[in-house]
């Protein structure tokens, strides 16, 4: 009879990846932190900023969310009036190069 070898079970940390960074998180406490103080829909803030063209303005957000320990960002720019696609496209071209948490794109559509 052949032998049979079992594979050893596979061993990881939790964590959530973008394409340059993967952000461990403790699973131990049950949640994970999602930012989502880059929400058009939610935030007065936001909303003036994206009419200004504040794209410094919006990544100082998204900054102090990391800092404030969240695990990944949701963004959403959707907001009447504005070009969605283009604000998104702005936007994240700059999280990207600014930030090292993993982005959740956040639509309406």
């Amino acid at each position: 009879m052949p032998s049979v070898r079992f594979r050893s079970p596979l061993s990881y940390t939790p964590a959530v990846v973008s394409i340059y960074f993967a952000q461990t998180y403790e699973q131990d406490n049950s949640f994970l932190i999602v930012g989502e103080r880059l929400n058009a829909s939610g935030s007065k803030k936001v909303r003036k900023l994206l009419n200004q063209d504040d794209w410094d303005g919006l990544l100082a957000i998204a900054k102090s969310q990391v800092k404030e320990g969240a695990h990944m960002l949701d963004v959403n720019v959707d907001y009447v009036g504005r070009d969605g696609e283009r604000d998104m496209r702005e936007l994240v071209s700059r999280l990207v190069t600014n930030t090292t948490l993993p982005l959740m794109l956040d639509s309406t559509e």
